[in-house]
C-alpha cells in the first residue's frame, strides 16, 4: 500500500527543433584552448508530476518484497517520463524532416553545379551522383537527445525514497524520403548514361583512382587510401585532458575513402580561386590556407571538384578521428610525444603556421592531424549516444565540428579524441581543412 503522495518531476533540457539559430554564439578558436564546448542555454523546464496516490494504513514490517515494489514504482515513473519526453521529441520531427529535405535539395544543386550538364558528365561524376542517390534513399533524421532530471520522492509502507539523478533519452531515428530530389538526380544519371553508355569504365575511371591504393589529385596532391574498419571513438575517462563529450563508443566505417595527406595549402587554394585569404601569406604556398569559414570551403569544394572531375568533400567527424588514429593507440596522431608530431603553443615558431608535413607522420602516413591547424569536418556537433555505423551528424542544433588543434593550442586540443564546435561563419588564422573523396 502507498502512504502519502508520490510525486516526480522531470526538467527537459535543450531546445526543441533543429534550427541553425539554436546554436551557441560564435566562438574564437584561439580563446578556446581547453575544455569541452558549452551547451546552448537550456529551454525553460517542462514539468511533469505523477498523480497523487491514496494514503495507506499503518506501516508493517519491511520485507524484500517491499524493495521490489518501491523499485517498480520508480521504474514506472521513469517509463512515464520517457513517454513524455518522446512526445516532445516527436513534435520536433516535422521541422527536422523539413530541414533535412532542404539540405539534401541544396546538396543536389551543388552537385549539379560541380558536374554540369549530363551530356558532358564524367564517369566519376555519374558514379558520385549514383552514390548520393543511394544514400538519400536510406536517409534518416533523429531528434536531439533530451536529458530528464529526476526530482521528488515515492513512498511505500512507511518509507520514502528520494529520487535524484538524470536520464538521457536519445531521439529515435525517423526515415526521411526525398522523392523530388531523387527523381531529379535519377533523371540526370539516366541522361548522362544515355550519352555515355560505357561510363564507369575506361581511362576516365582509372584516372580517378581505384579503392585500395593511394591516389594523386591533379590539384591537391597525394591522397592516402584509408581502408574501412571498426575502431573505438572517444577517449577513456583516465586519459589526460579527457572531456565529458568524448564518451567511448564503437564506430564502424563500411567504406574506404581517400584523405589528403596534408591540409589544403595556400598554393592549392589560390590555384583554384585566384585569391589567398590567409593572414600568414609570408609563410609561403606550402603553408596551410587559413582564415576560411565552413561556407567558404563549400564554394572551394565545388570549384576544385569541377576542375578535377571528381567529388571532393570534407571528411566526416568519424572518418577524421579514424584517420587521425592511424590504427595506433596514441593520444595524439602518431605518438604520445606531442612535440614530435605537432606544431602547437610550446614549439610554435614565429607565432604562425608552418609548412605542411614538417613533423612525424601517423600510422596512415598523414601529416599534421594533430596541431598546425584546426580542421573543419562535415558534421555538425551532436553528443555521442551509442555505437554507430557510418555516422554523419546533420542535426543543426549546434554548429560544425572542428578537430585536431592548431599552432595556438595547448596540449589538450591536439588529442585525436578532442572535439569542439564553432560557428560556420568563423574566420581565424588558426583554422583550416583537408579534403576527402569516396571511390
Amino acid at each position: 500500500q502507498v502512504s502519502g503522495g508520490a510525486a516526480l518531476s522531470v526538467a527537459l533540457s535543450g531546445k526543441a527543433g533543429a534550427r541553425l539559430e539554436t546554436g551557441p554564439p560564435p566562438e574564437v578558436v584561439r580563446g578556446l584552448t581547453g575544455g569541452a564546448p558549452k551547451a546552448p542555454p537550456a529551454a525553460p523546464p517542462a514539468t511533469v508530476t505523477a498523480p497523487a496516490t491514496a494514503s495507506t494504513t499503518q506501516a508493517r514490517p519491511w520485507t524484500a518484497a517491499d524493495d521490489a515494489v518501491i523499485a517498480g514504482m520508480i521504474e514506472a515513473e521513469k517509463s512515464r517520463i520517457v513517454d513524455t519526453v518522446r512526445e516532445a521529441q516527436e513534435a520536433e520531427v516535422p521541422q527536422i524532416v523539413a530541414v533535412r529535405r532542404q539540405s539534401v535539395a541544396e546538396e543536389w544543386e551543388e552537385l549539379k553545379a560541380v558536374f554540369g550538364d549530363p551530356a558532358s558528365a564524367s564517369a566519376a561524376g555519374i558514379a558520385a551522383v549514383e552514390q548520393k542517390i543511394a544514400a538519400w534513399k536510406q536517409d534518416v533524421a533523429r531528434p536531439a537527445a533530451r536529458r530528464a532530471t529526476l526530482m521528488g520522492s515515492v513512498s511505500w509502507n512507511g518509507r520514502t525514497q528520494q529520487l535524484s539523478g538524470t536520464m538521457e533519452v536519445p531521439g529515435q531515428a525517423v526515415p526521411v524520403s526525398h522523392p523530388e530530389t531523387v527523381r531529379a538526380a535519377e533523371a540526370w544519371v539516366a541522361a548522362a548514361r544515355a550519352q555515355k553508355p560505357a561510363a564507369g569504365s575506361g581511362a576516365g575511371s582509372a584516372g580517378a583512382g581505384s579503392g585500395g591504393s593511394d591516389w594523386t589529385s591533379p590539384t591537391l596532391g597525394v591522397m592516402k587510401w584509408i581502408k574501412p574498419g571498426t575502431f573505438v571513438m572517444g577517449s577513456p575517462a583516465g586519459e589526460a585532458g579527457h572531456q565529458e563529450n568524448e564518451t567511448q563508443h564503437r564506430v564502424t566505417l563500411t567504406k574506404g575513402f581517400w584523405l589528403m595527406e596534408h591540409e589544403v595549402t595556400q598554393g592549392e587554394w589560390q590555384a583554384v580561386t585566384g585569391s589567398n585569404p590567409s593572414k600568414f601569406t609570408s609563410c609561403g604556398s606550402t603553408c596551410p590556407v587559413e582564415n576560411v569559414s565552413w561556407d567558404d570551403i563549400k564554394g572551394y569544394i565545388q570549384k576544385v571538384s569541377a576542375r578535377d572531375g571528381v567529388a571532393y568533400r570534407l571528411p566526416t567527424e568519424a572518418e577524421w578521428e579514424y584517420a587521425a588514429r592511424g590504427g595506433q593507440e596514441y593520444i595524439y596522431a602518431g605518438s604520445n610525444d606531442l612535440k614530435s608530431v605537432a606544431w602547437y603553443w610550446d614549439n610554435r615558431e614565429g607565432n604562425k603556421t608552418q609548412p605542411v608535413c614538417g613533423k612525424k607522420r601517423n600510422g596512415y602516413d598523414l601529416c599534421d592531424m594533430s596541431g598546425n591547424m584546426w580542421e573543419w569536418v562535415q558534421d555538425w556537433y551532436t553528443p555521442y549516444l551509442s555505437d554507430a555505423t557510418d555516422p554523419v551528424m546533420t542535426t543543426l542544433k549546434y554548429s560544425p565540428v572542428i578537430r585536431g588543434g592548431g599552432w595556438y593550442s595547448n596540449t589538450v586540443d591536439p588529442r585525436v579524441a578532442y572535439r569542439k564546435y564553432i560557428s560556420y561563419a568563423t574566420h581565424d588564422d588558426n583554422l583550416g581543412f583537408r579534403l576527402a573523396r569516396a571511390p
